[in-house]
């Protein structure tokens, strides 16, 4: 084979193709749903043969689950080991104690549904944080021109769910300031957010859910 094809070939290849996704699949975290979780590991799938993602890592955010409960998964799925589990604030127009708006536009300070790459760490107001790009046209693609990011907050801890709800966010992913850098370092530059709902539009219309599309 000549050598120019080789190399070509060498770069088109997915990232983290020794992942098994199959096995991946049939790991389910503790506390996660089924459905959640087969829809996070085929939109990492998809991400993946698309070349969109550099990293192992898989988080999961489950938008049905009230913010006094634990749901944000963060997972390795070349080990199939679960590396965090932890509260998530949403964004202050998105609802109380549960999410009942999700939101793609700038000023609305609600959160958004969908898949989103995890980017570049960066230092702003509220400490060390990550940015995050939205790859859902329509849906979240607008993360990054509104500044929706991972952070920690100081309104999110165990101690505030025990109030029947943590604090929320402008839109934010925000997260406990005792794991939040944690979290940053295993997703951070090329790992995938899933941000989940049972939104019909979203689950219809996701080419990440249905990567033929």
């Amino acid at each position: 084979m000549p050598t120019l094809l080789v190399l070509f070939l060498a770069c088109v290849q997915p990232h983290n193709s020794d992942v098994d996704v199959a096995a991946a699949a049939r790991f389910v975290p503790d506390g996660i749903r089924g459905e959640v979780w087969r829809d996070a590991v085929t939109a990492w799938d998809c991400a993946r043969r698309r070349n969109e993602v550099q990293r192992s890592t898989l988080a999961v955010v489950d938008w049905t689950l009230p913010s006094d409960q634990r749901r944000l998964w963060v997972v390795d799925l070349e080990e199939r080991r679960t590396l965090h589990r932890e509260l998530v604030a949403h964004g202050v127009n998105s609802g109380g104690r549960f999410v009942q708006t999700l939101s793609n536009q700038e000023g609305s300070r609600q959160s958004s549904v969908g898949v989103m790459s995890a980017a570049e760490i960066y230092t702003g107001k509220h400490g060390r944080s990550l940015r995050l790009d939205g790859l859902e046209r329509g849906f979240n693609d607008a993360a990054r021109r509104r500044a929706i990011v991972v952070h920690p907050a100081r309104y999110v801890s165990a101690e505030r769910a025990k109030t029947g709800a943590v604090g929320r966010s402008w839109g934010c992913l925000a997260l406990p300031t005792t794991s939040a850098a944690q979290i940053i370092d295993a997703i951070a530059d090329g790992g995938l957010v899933v941000a989940w709902d049972d939104d019909e539009r979203w689950r219809s219309e996701s080419r990440y859910l249905s990567c033929d599309r």
